[in-house]
């Protein structure tokens, strides 16, 4: 397993959210209308992205992560993110390299867990 994947995925603590957190994501994710293109990266083999999402997707299975309905999950049109991978990471890492324009819906479970300011 690369060390320095598993940092670009989960941060600098390597570790997941607990399952029960990762589900209830999966879950407001899946009636999301923002989440589109189910399993792309397995459609598209050489491009960069789709390599470094079927990398990741390994060693995510290798620490045996699931949610109920991954299948369904797919890129985050807000963000640009792997949702099978992005309900596992923790709330600090993915707010530290947010970096898009475009605003989450009112549903999305990014809003429930950020930090009051």
């Amino acid at each position: 397993m690369s060390v320095s994947a598993l940092t670009d995925w989960l941060g600098s603590g390597g570790r997941p959210i607990p399952a029960a957190l990762a589900q209830h994501r999966a879950d407001v994710c899946l009636i999301c209308v923002e989440n589109k293109e189910p399993l792309w990266w397995e459609r598209v083999i050489k491009h960069p992205v789709a390599v470094t999402i079927r990398k990741t997707l390994a060693i995510k299975a290798s620490m045996d992560l699931k949610v109920n309905g991954e299948i369904e999950l797919g890129i985050c049109r807000v963000c640009g993110c792997c949702i099978p991978l992005k309900v596992h990471t923790p709330i600090e890492h993915i707010l530290a390299h947010e970096s898009h324009a475009k605003p989450y819906p009112d549903n999305c479970w990014i809003h429930n867990e950020r930090p009051a300011k």
